[in-house]
């Protein structure tokens, strides 16, 4: 940039007389004195100005994460602070070198054309890399390496022309070859400005183009000065380029600034960038469907700004992401799953929102909770609710430790197993089904109520519709629908017709996916990384899970020692892990039934829901019982017109299972309190809060207890249950199960049947609150709190109910009529087009599951 100022000591004209020759060299030295005070206040400008960009962007980000809107559109990128720490860097080092170049005096009548051309490819570092930056597909890591590579070729290239032209050429032949050298580079500016590139926006990158212009403009202008000999217009015109050009971190702030609401909006876009990628890549499996785009378009909730999301610390890590803790919104502890492309593009966005898309879909309490995608280059963000770790970290956790021979293990195993269950019972319950395809305990996680929550739905699908007239049968639970959910089916029953098995279990072709120890024999028997298999595969990984529940980290196969080749044939021969021949029978045979060879079968996952509901019921009284006696002294009776109880404190009731360990955390604790509700067997004093570690009041329903105590406790059939099971059976529900399950589990359903509050009528039920006032804590207990003869503690037991508060009533039916509306519109919107077989036709069945 300051190329033929050295050429101003050949303007001089020899001085006849010594007294002009010094007062030449006094005016060459004063104006490469006040060149270099140029030169140094230029990189100096660009510096502080970098430095101040980095600290504005950091303030504003601290600001924003408290949830400031107006700091929030203010930042950039994190992505981008790098790339002006480059800046600062480089500019610092031009401004250190100049700074000790003037106090060294190391520049005095002249500055040699080779230095010249070094101060000139500096400023031209910093032109060129916010362009080359721009013109890259991603803005990863390596995107930002291959940037500083290419931009330090293209500044740099002058250096070794000038070097040649200073040896070999003449002054003439000089000028010409370095302008000409430098004016190469106007030709990827006009390129730019021509065709911008598809990131940031046009309009920033032209103005851009416009400021290099008038920068270049002012650079040839005084070239030619100084050559033609008009040495102070010359210099002028340098000293005015130098300012013009030390603007330059506030053009590229801009860019940067409009680069990111690109990227900000590619969450946004993410319906049409699945499409997209779909179409380029010509994918038959559905990576992309209509379904998954509406419910993008309708949960733009679901789009986390990366201007709320703070991270934290690592928590965890993955195979090809890391697990973070974060903050959202200054308030909300998160678990951050980030995701690192090699190449971060559209096609890379698209393919991540599907699992965000999935995510944002599901609602139930056995699904962690997703906040949203967030789109922050170079990651990628799934952020989630923040739980203790995975099923089968905590469950090792609790072997290591040496448990208790008091502990209640079983009782918790199966709260682990029955939450699992109902989670792949409500990803199967949609209509086409989805399957996760990786069912296992890392992809379980357990939250600080000890609930167990599904993860990772990276790899989920949904198997097609079933075209009408098909005679297939996935399992005996495909194409589960709501009104199901209240029957169970015999585990291990026969299909009754044999006719429905022309395809069998086969279902549709799709890549195999999953780990080895989980994966099912009809996914192994796949050929070219393809197989056909439906949910009953999603059965098999879960009763391996809850093997693995049962005996965590344990191997399960020692005799191969995790050859996964062996793994498979083992599997493929009915070979499975050996069980535990004191493990309670009906588990045994829950267990069993879903690993069968054959898909067909085994249960669905709503039957295997059923039956463990019944086999907790039956645990879960003889623990209720003994919790009752412990208790016994700290309970208080209460007295009302219609029925009498005897209550206790949650929190004190935690203290008392710690204390007899029962448990060893608080969080094991609630979740027993929770399953004992969901067994029927604890009240909440209102019916309107789940079971948690606070003042809050419950009571013991001693009549659900003794109905669902063992019979080898009772000593024999009592009499209680045989008339409650005709009263059941008296609607025509007794043998439901068919011929399939042993005669234990099917008692078991009737009884569950009966507990969960069956069609009895008003007045049978009055007629009991009438009959036997002496029990204080019989059914008659909870009738003028029941809705429809159900009482409500099951769901909140099972947290599919939030706690009913008394406050603000008016806005809480306001919300809850909203989100009403909006699952009906899910259902409408994805059940509307007709003209597509992906995802068409998603029935109310998930919307009227989504708790509101």
């Amino acid at each position: 940039m300051v190329d033929n100022a050295t050429n101003v000591s050949s303007v001089a004209t020899t001085a006849p007389s010594s007294v002009a020759a010094a007062a030449e060299e006094d005016y060459l030295k004063h104006k490469i004195f006040v060149l270099q005070l140029f030169l140094l206040l230029g990189y100096g400008i660009m510096f502080v100005l970098s430095m101040l960009l980095i600290g504005y962007m950091r303030y504003n980000r601290h600001v924003a994460f408290r949830g400031d809107a107006s700091a929030a559109r203010k930042i950039i990128l994190p992505a981008f602070e790098p790339l002006l720490w480059l800046l600062a860097a480089a500019t610092g080092s031009y401004t250190i070198f100049l700074a000790t170049a003037m106090a060294t005096v190391l520049y005095t009548t002249e500055i040699s054309k080779l230095a010249t051309e070094f101060f000139y490819s500096g400023r031209q570092f910093v032109f060129l890399i916010v362009i080359i930056f721009i013109m890259q597909q991603s803005v990863s890591i390596p995107a930002l390496k291959r940037t500083f590579i290419i931009t330090l070729v293209l500044s740099t290239y002058t250096i070794p022309v000038v070097w040649y032209m200073n040896s070999h050429g003449t002054k003439e032949d000089f000028y010409w070859v370095q302008t000409i050298a430098r004016g190469l580079l106007l030709l990827l500016y006009a390129y730019v400005f021509i065709r911008p590139p598809g990131r940031a926006s046009k309009r920033a990158l032209r103005e851009f183009c416009c400021f290099t212009f008038i920068y270049y403009a002012m650079l040839f202008a005084y070239n030619e000065l100084l050559h033609e000999g008009n040495v102070n217009a010359g210099f002028n015109v340098l000293y005015a380029s130098l300012l013009w050009g030390s603007l330059c971190p506030l053009v590229i702030w801009r860019v940067l600034k409009a680069d990111t609401e690109y990227w900000r909006g590619m969450g946004q876009r993410a319906c049409a960038l699945q499409s997209l990628f779909r179409q380029k890549h010509h994918i038959d499996e559905r990576i992309s469907s209509q379904g998954l785009h509406v419910l993008i378009e309708m949960h733009r909730k679901y789009i986390v700004d990366f201007a709320y999301l703070e991270l934290k610390q690592r928590i965890g890590v993955g195979s090809s992401a890391i697990v973070l803790k974060g903050i959202l919104h200054n308030k909300t502890p998160v678990a951050v799953k980030v995701y690192t492309p090699s190449d971060f593009t559209e096609d890379t966005v698209a393919e991540f929102s599907h699992e965000a898309a999935l995510c944002g879909a599901l609602h139930h309490p056995n699904i962690v909770k997703f906040y949203g995608m967030c789109v922050s280059p170079p990651t990628i963000c799934l952020v989630s609710e923040l739980c203790q770790g995975s099923l089968d970290d905590i469950t090792y956790a609790v072997v290591q430790s040496g448990p208790s021979m008091r502990r209640q293990q079983l009782l918790i195993n199966l709260g682990y197993m029955l939450d699992a269950a109902r989670a792949v019972a409500y990803i199967h319950s949609f209509s086409p089904p989805f399957l996760h395809r990786d069912i296992k305990p890392a992809n379980f996680l357990v939250d600080v109520n000890n609930t167990v929550k599904l993860t990772d739905f990276g790899e989920s699908r949904s198997l097609p519709r079933m075209q009408q007239g098909d005679a297939i049968v996935m399992n005996s639970g495909a194409q589960l629908q709501k009104s199901s959910l209240g029957g169970g089916i015999g585990l291990g029953a026969p299909v009754a017709d044999a006719s429905h098995l022309e395809r069998g279990a086969d279902g549709p072709t799709m890549t195999v996916k999953g780990t080895v120890d989980y994966m099912a024999p009809e996914v192994i028997r796949g050929k070219a990384g393809m197989a056909a298999y439906g949910e009953a595969a999603d059965v098999y990984s879960l009763a391996i899970t809850m093997w693995d529940i049962l005996n965590p980290r344990t191997e399960k196969f020692p005799v191969i020692r995790n050859n996964f080749l062996q793994v498979f044939e083992f599997v493929i021969e009915g070979k499975r892990p050996p069980l535990d021949p004191n493990l309670h029978t009906s588990l045994r045979e829950v267990i069993e039934s879903a690993w069968q060879s054959d898909p067909r079968l085994r249960p669905s996952a709503q039957d295997l829901v059923h039956v463990l509901e019944s086999i907790q019921e039956e645990v879960s009284a003889v623990f209720a019982m003994q919790l009752y006696d412990d208790l016994e002294s700290d309970m208080i009776t209460i007295k009302h017109p219609n029925f009498a109880a005897q209550t206790f404190i949650a929190d004190r009731a935690i203290d008392c299972m710690r204390a007899l360990q029962y448990v060893d955390t608080v969080s094991e604790g609630v979740r027993l309190g929770n399953a004992l509700m969901d067994a029927g067997h604890v009240h909440h004093c209102k019916h309107s809060q789940p079971f948690d570690c606070s003042h809050s009041v419950f009571y013991f329903d001693e009549e659900n207890i003794r109905l669902c105590q063992p019979i080898a406790i009772l000593g024999g059939e009592p009499k209680g249950a045989g008339d409650t099971s005709e009263d059941v059976d008296s609607d025509g529900e007794n043998d439901e199960s068919g011929g399939g399950g042993s005669s234990a589990l099917r008692s078991g359903r009737q009884r569950r049947r009966r507990g969960r509050g069956g069609p009895r009528s008003q007045a049978a039920l009055n007629d009991d609150a009438q009959t036997d006032r002496s029990d204080s804590m019989s059914s008659r207990s909870i009738q003028p709190l029941l809705e429809n003869g159900i009482c409500n503690c099951r769901k909140l037991g099972q947290r599919l109910e939030e706690p009913r508060t008394q406050r603000r009533k008016f806005r809480r039916k306001i919300v809850k009529k909203a989100a009403r509306d909006d699952n009906v519109l899910t259902a409408h919107l994805l059940h509307e087009d007709t003209h597509t077989d992906e995802f068409e036709g998603f029935e109310s069945t998930a919307a009227e599951m989504t708790p509101v």
